[in-house]
């Protein structure tokens, strides 16, 4: 097991130091939809990102309209949009919102595709741009709501109406996040050999991140530099002249 100071959160690789970027994921666990006030379902995205390495240390909103708030302004995009496996979802904001997405938000906190399509459902309370439909399918402002579909066309926000005491997932989208330097070569140090792919099943994802942050992955032992040859060729060579000088 290795000790690494890493980003505690997810970063998708091909990112630079410097680079903008934001997390999206849908929750393992579900809901019914009948508070009216948003801060509820920030809180049940928030407590579902605490739970898992992927995702903890940052703030997250739920991706979900209210008579209050639309889901593009509580989940405000500014960059682009990534998947905890690292499949990009969205360029920014106009992409995000344009009917489609590039691919669909159908992987949970812990990098794991979502299950059937029943379980699939997801609580949005939205069209499909992001706005509250009307006043009495937002969430919570009456006996239905409106669910999305983890798929990439736009009912993944607005893909039918349910009653509002069912329980089904969340969305989740972080805040804006910066690559920092110092976690992408912590990142790199430890993947460039693999090619990223620690756990050998063919894709670099977030599974590989949690494998080597949960300290799944021996450190590799560093291949020596030529000067650190050289200081060692020397100081024997310094240890057999003081041998033969006694």
């Amino acid at each position: 097991m290795f000790i690494a100071l890493l980003a505690s959160v997810f970063i998708p690789f091909g990112l630079d130091a410097g680079d903008e970027y934001h997390l999206a994921f849908v929750t393992a666990e579900i809901t019914a939809a009948t508070e009216s006030d948003i801060a509820y379902y920030d809180s049940f995205v928030q407590a579902a990102a605490d739970k898992s390495d992927l995702t903890a240390g940052v703030t997250w909103h739920a991706i979900a309209s209210t008579s209050d708030v639309d889901a593009r302004d509580n989940a405000f995009v500014e960059a682009p949009v990534y998947r905890v496996d690292g499949v990009l979802i969205a360029t920014g904001f106009d992409d995000i919102w344009d009917g489609s997405l590039l691919a669909p938000i159908s992987v949970d906190q812990f990098g794991d595709a979502s299950g059937n399509a029943f379980d699939d459902s997801v609580w949005t309370g939205s069209d499909w741009d992001g706005t509250e439909l009307s006043d009495d399918i937002g969430l919570g402002t009456g006996e239905d709501g409106i669910i999305g579909q983890t798929v990439d066309h736009q009912e993944w926000m607005a893909g039918g109406v349910r009653e509002w005491y069912l329980e089904y997932r969340m969305y989740g989208l972080s805040e804006m996040l910066t690559v920092d330097g110092f976690d992408i070569w912590q990142q790199n140090k430890f993947t460039d050999r693999a090619g990223g792919d620690l756990n050998g099943d063919g894709f670099v994802d977030g599974s590989d991140f949690n494998l080597l942050i949960s300290g799944g992955m021996a450190s590799p032992i560093p291949e020596p530099s030529a000067l650190a040859l050289l200081m060692l060729f020397l100081a024997l060579c310094a240890i057999v002249l003081l041998q033969r000088g006694r």
